[in-house]
């Protein structure tokens, strides 16, 4: 079965306040969403440009809006049906513990008197690699465990091939820290190759390839291409 994960485009994020510390935690365990920003809608016509005229059995999207709408434009194009799947939602990394190094750093950017959009910026760089590192090391306080995200995508993955057979070409809309960690982990490539902390590590809007089979792992064809964009 050959997977297509697709990132959503950029989200508008002025819809949050990222000056929060709260609100950064509860951005992090997806109860708070945006919509794509006007480049986000951007990048979800080209996905479906990139797509039209091309085989898609099924098209899926992450429960977060900024996916769904993404999703809902390479359907529109192919007049399919997206349907949602909680189990390709973004991971869920749990909050950074009070008093820890990397919940100072934000606090500390988040406190500071600085203008807000310069704030933003600087978290914008600065908050994905904290949460991400702190998760993969078993430092956050609830979430999900690594073995969780592998469990519920292994689950799917299944459900998937059961429903529409191993000769299948599907699309799943979803999210980068998902798609880059379990790329990096069925590529057998460490993190440091994939580089998660170089900007962009992997744009929005950028297609992923894998293929899955009976074999013991999906195997990786192409990371984060984004030639159509």
């Amino acid at each position: 079965m050959r997977i297509y994960w697709i990132r959503h485009g950029e989200m508008e994020f002025r819809a949050h306040r990222l000056d929060n510390f709260d609100t950064i935690n509860a951005l992090f365990n997806q109860e708070t969403e945006g919509s794509l920003s006007d480049r986000g809608r951007d990048e979800a016509r080209a996905v479906a440009r990139h797509f039209s005229g091309k085989r898609l059995d099924a098209i899926y999207a992450s429960p977060l809006l900024r996916a769904k709408e993404t999703a809902d434009a390479t359907a529109e194009v192919l007049g399919m049906d997206v349907a949602v799947r909680e189990e390709i939602t973004e991971l869920r990394t749990g909050r950074l513990p009070e008093g820890s190094a990397a919940q100072r750093i934000l606090s500390g950017i988040s406190g500071s008197p600085l203008p807000k959009p310069v704030k933003r910026v600087m978290l914008g760089g600065s908050l994905i690699p904290l949460y991400f590192q702190s998760w993969r090391s078993g430092r956050t306080e609830g979430g999900e465990s690594p073995a969780d995200l592998e469990a519920r995508i292994t689950r799917m993955f299944e459900e998937l091939q059961a429903a529409h057979g191993e000769d299948a070409h599907v699309a799943l809309f979803a999210h980068g820290y998902l798609i880059f960690y379990l790329s990096s982990i069925w590529a057998q490539r460490s993190l440091n190759t994939l580089r998660p902390f170089v900007q962009p590590y992997i744009p929005n809007g950028s297609i992923t390839t894998m293929e899955v089979s009976a074999h013991p792992r999906p195997r990786l064809i192409e990371y984060a291409a984004a030639r159509h964009l």
